[in-house]
């Protein structure tokens, strides 16, 4: 049977290779517009890394103050929340 911790390092992981790929595709999706270059990759870079560090500010203040079962579920809805968002923003 797999442990927590190895489900949230597998998760953790997971999340990281996803934004990984997900600078890739800014990359590609800006080219067409403002072409490849220096700037651009330090836009795509400097954004990731300041929301990365903002989120996990957030996390930690959220997993100090509240129990571990509503950090679990928070862990899972997070996720779930952001698509309903995403999905609601594509078809405005």
């Amino acid at each position: 049977m797999v442990e927590v911790s190895q489900l949230y390092r597998i998760a953790i992981f997971l999340t990281g290779a996803l934004i990984l790929a997900l600078q890739v595709i800014a990359s590609r999706i800006m080219t067409p517009y403002f072409g490849v270059s220096l700037y651009i990759w330090a836009s795509i870079l400097s954004t990731t890394l300041l929301f990365l560090a903002i989120g996990y500010y957030f996390g930690g203040l959220i997993t100090q103050r509240v129990s571990e079962r509503r950090v679990l579920f928070l862990y899972c809805a997070a996720p779930a929340i952001s698509a309903i968002g995403l999905l609601i923003s594509a078809y405005l």
